[in-house]
Protein backbone atom coordinates (compact mmCIF):
# COMPACT_ATOMS: atom_id res chain seq x y z
CA UNK A 1 0.00 0.00 0.00
CA UNK A 2 1.45 3.46 -1.09
CA UNK A 3 1.19 6.47 1.11
CA UNK A 4 -2.03 7.48 -0.76
CA UNK A 5 -3.65 4.13 -1.38
CA UNK A 6 -6.04 3.34 1.61
CA UNK A 7 -7.98 0.43 2.61
CA UNK A 8 -11.57 0.63 1.95
CA UNK A 9 -11.91 1.13 6.04
CA UNK A 10 -9.36 4.03 5.36
CA UNK A 11 -11.03 5.76 2.15
CA UNK A 12 -14.40 5.74 4.61
CA UNK A 13 -12.65 7.47 6.92
CA UNK A 14 -10.93 9.95 4.63
CA UNK A 15 -14.00 10.51 2.91
CA UNK A 16 -16.05 11.48 6.33
CA UNK A 17 -13.35 13.80 6.96
CA UNK A 18 -13.11 15.94 3.61
CA UNK A 19 -17.09 16.44 4.42
CA UNK A 20 -16.15 17.44 7.84
CA UNK A 21 -14.04 20.10 6.31
CA UNK A 22 -16.52 21.00 3.31
CA UNK A 23 -18.94 22.02 6.36
CA UNK A 24 -15.88 24.39 7.69
CA UNK A 25 -16.02 26.74 5.52
CA UNK A 26 -14.38 27.43 1.90
CA UNK A 27 -10.84 27.89 3.79
CA UNK A 28 -10.54 24.23 5.40
CA UNK A 29 -8.55 21.67 3.76
CA UNK A 30 -7.68 18.21 4.73
CA UNK A 31 -3.72 16.60 4.97
CA UNK A 32 -1.62 13.48 5.47
CA UNK A 33 0.20 13.79 7.63
CA UNK A 34 2.71 11.69 9.70
CA UNK A 35 4.94 8.89 8.74
CA UNK A 36 2.54 8.05 5.65
CA UNK A 37 2.70 11.56 4.30
CA UNK A 38 6.31 11.05 4.64
CA UNK A 39 6.14 8.73 2.72
CA UNK A 40 6.86 6.15 4.74
CA UNK A 41 4.24 3.63 4.92
CA UNK A 42 4.26 -0.03 6.28
CA UNK A 43 1.50 -2.59 7.79
CA UNK A 44 1.58 -0.63 11.21
CA UNK A 45 1.32 2.70 9.56
CA UNK A 46 -1.59 4.72 11.20
CA UNK A 47 -3.73 7.13 8.84
CA UNK A 48 -2.60 11.12 10.59
CA UNK A 49 -5.09 13.54 8.92
CA UNK A 50 -4.73 17.41 9.83
CA UNK A 51 -7.75 19.41 9.19
CA UNK A 52 -6.88 23.45 8.83
CA UNK A 53 -9.45 26.07 8.98
CA UNK A 54 -11.27 28.79 10.77
CA UNK A 55 -11.74 27.21 14.22
CA UNK A 56 -14.93 29.89 14.67
CA UNK A 57 -16.46 26.74 11.97
CA UNK A 58 -16.45 24.90 14.55
CA UNK A 59 -19.42 23.01 16.40
CA UNK A 60 -19.67 24.68 20.23
CA UNK A 61 -18.45 21.32 21.46
CA UNK A 62 -15.39 21.23 19.60
CA UNK A 63 -15.21 24.80 19.76
CA UNK A 64 -14.81 24.15 23.61
CA UNK A 65 -12.40 21.53 22.82
CA UNK A 66 -10.03 23.53 20.85
CA UNK A 67 -10.04 26.36 23.50
CA UNK A 68 -8.89 24.39 26.62
CA UNK A 69 -6.39 21.99 24.07
CA UNK A 70 -5.53 24.08 21.17
CA UNK A 71 -6.78 21.04 18.64
CA UNK A 72 -9.35 18.99 18.35
CA UNK A 73 -9.26 15.29 17.87
CA UNK A 74 -11.18 12.41 16.60
CA UNK A 75 -10.07 8.90 16.42
CA UNK A 76 -11.38 6.07 14.30
CA UNK A 77 -12.21 3.95 17.41
CA UNK A 78 -9.13 1.75 16.87
CA UNK A 79 -6.28 3.94 16.49
CA UNK A 80 -5.37 3.06 13.12
CA UNK A 81 -6.86 6.08 12.05
CA UNK A 82 -7.49 9.79 13.24
CA UNK A 83 -7.88 13.62 12.44
CA UNK A 84 -6.73 16.16 14.20
CA UNK A 85 -7.94 19.96 13.51
CA UNK A 86 -5.68 22.96 13.70
CA UNK A 87 -6.94 26.78 13.29
CA UNK A 88 -4.98 28.44 10.22
CA UNK A 89 -3.68 30.99 12.11
CA UNK A 90 -2.33 28.48 14.64
CA UNK A 91 -0.42 27.16 12.39
CA UNK A 92 0.58 30.00 10.86
CA UNK A 93 2.01 31.38 13.83
CA UNK A 94 3.60 27.88 14.55
CA UNK A 95 5.58 27.58 11.00
CA UNK A 96 6.62 31.40 10.98
CA UNK A 97 8.45 30.67 14.60
CA UNK A 98 9.86 27.40 12.72
CA UNK A 99 8.17 24.88 15.79
CA UNK A 100 9.84 22.00 14.45
CA UNK A 101 7.19 19.66 15.19
CA UNK A 102 5.09 21.66 12.74
CA UNK A 103 7.02 22.54 10.50
CA UNK A 104 8.27 18.98 9.74
CA UNK A 105 4.87 17.86 9.47
CA UNK A 106 3.33 20.41 7.25
CA UNK A 107 6.52 20.20 5.02
CA UNK A 108 5.85 16.46 4.60
CA UNK A 109 2.07 16.47 3.94
CA UNK A 110 0.23 15.37 1.23
CA UNK A 111 -2.51 17.88 0.21
CA UNK A 112 -5.70 15.62 -0.10
CA UNK A 113 -8.66 18.33 -0.71
CA UNK A 114 -9.33 21.96 0.32
CA UNK A 115 -8.07 24.74 -1.99
CA UNK A 116 -4.49 23.93 -2.80
CA UNK A 117 -3.37 27.56 -2.50
CA UNK A 118 -3.88 27.06 1.16
CA UNK A 119 -1.47 24.35 1.86
CA UNK A 120 0.70 25.71 4.49
CA UNK A 121 4.03 23.91 3.06
CA UNK A 122 4.81 27.78 1.43
CA UNK A 123 8.55 27.78 0.38
CA UNK A 124 9.21 30.48 3.14
CA UNK A 125 8.56 27.27 5.67
CA UNK A 126 10.51 24.86 3.57
CA UNK A 127 13.80 26.58 3.97
CA UNK A 128 13.51 25.74 7.39
CA UNK A 129 17.19 26.12 9.32
CA UNK A 130 16.51 22.77 10.89
CA UNK A 131 16.22 20.91 7.38
CA UNK A 132 12.74 19.63 8.02
CA UNK A 133 12.69 17.50 4.65
CA UNK A 134 15.70 14.95 5.80
CA UNK A 135 14.26 11.56 6.89
CA UNK A 136 16.12 9.34 9.65
CA UNK A 137 14.17 6.42 9.48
Amino acid sequence: MTKTEFSAEQAAFVEATVRLADGLGDEALVLLVGSRGAGFTDSWSDLDLWVVGDSKDLSPDQQQEYDATHQVFTDQGDGAAHWTFYDWQDVIRELDAYHPVFTWIACNSIYLSGPRKRHPDGENHRSHPGRCRVLHW
